[in-house]
């Protein structure tokens, strides 16, 4: 199946420009990339868009905890921070340089897959929206293309946690069908690291809160049992921090503790329902709010279709 043995190349040196010339010279490439585009431009920027010159129809969370304060606004971090779509894109090119044209279908079902998780996300953004203090820092040209572009209404569940948390598992999911585990392990392991410094960065970049992380760890276990267990989960939690200088030693264990404990809230109160956004949608409606029009969680959860998942056995 292969056309190239890139096992000895990273995943962070392949060219994006030149995978974007191979998507638009491949349909069924193209009209995965096409969906993703729709899905990101309907369930995180339309959905926010909506809001902010539309009439106030959602109530608005704030999703800040006061454990957000140990972790110092870091503008440094922007790069990594914004590296999130990048990250997913460089995945899908190295996927394709490396199985080739045999390789185009399970390359395009990588990137449905990102395009879906906007729909899984957008299905509880269209329900209730919810917001953290972020600075309003613009020094830096991607800090004010983040101002400019993102109304920030869509934080529970982070689609930057979804996203790179995704690409590493659905890689190695991949890879190990292929056969192929072993030989790119380092590859994996790559992915790995990413997500976890691209996990970091949202606290440090002020984007997000702690209680973000533990909504989109949720979110993927519930969604992809297969690939990421409890157990994996909490695995990726007691690593958060390990290796960064700031927060505290200290500090950062007691950061991993309440993100362990929000996430084991959310898995436990999803027993028993079908539908897998009851427990984030209870969790938004418990905080500080700015009411709108359409406040009635029980209904919300009727008239938003939901996406992904399966009821509980």
């Amino acid at each position: 199946m292969r056309k190239r043995d890139l096992s000895g190349h990273p995943i962070a040196s392949v060219s994006i420009p030149r995978f974007v010339l191979t998507v638009m010279s491949r349909p069924g490439l193209r009209s995965a990339a096409l969906y993703c585009v729709r899905n990101a431009a309907r369930d995180f920027f339309g959905v926010q868009w909506r809001e902010r010159f539309g009439p106030r129809l959602s109530c608005v969370s704030s999703v800040d905890h006061e454990l957000d304060q140990l972790v110092p606004f870091a503008p440094g971090y922007i790069n990594t921070y914004m590296d999130f779509i990048p990250f997913w894109i460089r995945t899908a090119a190295w996927l394709q340089r490396h199985y080739g044209l045999a390789g185009t279908a399970e390359t395009a079902a990588f990137v449905r897959g990102i395009a879906d998780l906007y729909r899984y996300a957008g299905s509880v953004y269209w329900a209730r929206l919810s917001t953290t203090r972020r600075p309003f820092y613009v020094k830096r040209p991607r800090f004010a293309l983040i101002h400019l572009s993102d109304p920030h209404f869509a934080c529970v569940p982070s689609l930057h946690v979804m996203i790179v948390v995704y690409t590493w598992l659905a890689f190695r999911d991949l890879v190990r069908k292929l056969g192929d585990e072993t030989s790119l392990a380092p590859r994996v392991q790559e992915l790995f690291r990413g997500a976890m410094a691209i996990t970091e960065s949202i606290l440090y970049v002020k984007q997000h809160s702690v209680n973000c992380i533990s909504a989109a760890l949720y979110v993927m276990c519930t969604l992809f049992p297969d690939w990421f267990d409890q157990a994996g989960a909490e695995a990726f939690i007691n690593q958060l921090f390990l290796t960064q200088p700031i927060p505290l030693a200290a500090d950062a264990a007691v950061i991993r503790a309440h993100v362990l404990q929000l996430f084991r809230r959310f898995m436990a109160e999803r027993q028993g329902h079908p539908d897998w956004r009851r427990p984030l949608l209870a969790f938004l409606a418990s905080l500080p709010q700015r009411p709108g029009l359409r406040h009635d969680t029980e209904r919300l959860l009727a008239r938003v279709p939901r996406h992904g998942g399966k009821a509980p056995e």
